[in-house]
């Protein structure tokens, strides 16, 4: 089964094309970006194909992060795999992107994956994760102070940007040496294993976004209304 993968949720812009069925990467483009996602994200993908030397017609699948990640970039990816999916007729499948993180610390390690992102204001976003990838505590937006009541295992894997946040308030994480933006090349594969949506995928938003609208009768406001 061939699959397109694609995250532009952070700092990054990622994408893969990914036999599935033989675990094999045919191609990838993974970009460090803090802006600009929209306009990559399309050259990324034809650049791909065509390292890969295939066509729209033979993607079987398309797969895509769904956050928590910046607000902009979560709706960028899953609009763009909306318009992938309904265009070529393919099964789409989200998967969050702190799933998509634990994926690069899987390892020789028994211990969980604590996948966490810095949600700034003292909280972070977080999940746990099995060697397995199998989920142990869902997506949650927590104070960092309550990152070991939160996850009281003795020891933890930690990946992401808030991973060294959540090591500094505990002392049983130990940080992953794996890349610690999402890449498609690597959790586009458990992606693909995720039974496709019967619905689309939607952002994950784990708390309400920081810029809030203007007040009614202030001056934006009325302004905004001429």
């Amino acid at each position: 089964m061939t699959v397109l993968a694609f995250d532009t949720t952070l700092d990054v812009c990622s994408v893969a094309l990914l036999d599935a069925a033989a675990n094999s990467i045919l191609a990838e483009r993974h970009v460090a970006m803090n802006k600009g996602h929209a306009e990559a994200l399309h050259g990324l993908i034809g650049d791909a194909m065509g390292d890969a030397g295939i066509g729209f017609s033979e993607i079987e699948r398309i797969v895509v992060t769904t956050g928590p990640g910046t607000f902009t970039g979560s709706r960028i990816g899953i609009a763009a795999a909306r318009g992938f999916a309904l265009t070529l007729g393919v099964p789409i499948a989200g998967i969050t992107t702190l799933h998509a993180l634990a994926a690069s610390a899987v390892g020789k390690d028994e211990e969980p994956i604590l996948a966490a992102l810095d949600a700034r204001r003292g909280q972070i976003y977080a999940a746990l994760y099995a060697q397995d990838l199998d989920e142990l505590v869902a997506p949650l937006a927590l104070d960092i102070e309550h990152v070991a009541e939160s996850f009281p295992a003795s020891k933890l894997i930690g990946i992401g940007s808030g991973a060294k946040l959540c090591a500094a308030a505990c002392d049983n994480i130990k940080i992953s040496p794996a890349d610690h933006l999402p890449r498609a090349a690597i959790w586009g594969f458990a992606a693909a294993k995720i039974p496709a949506d019967k619905t689309w995928p939607m952002p994950l938003y784990l708390r309400p976004p920081d810029a809030k609208p203007p007040a009614a009768g202030s001056i934006v406001s009325r302004t905004l209304e001429q």
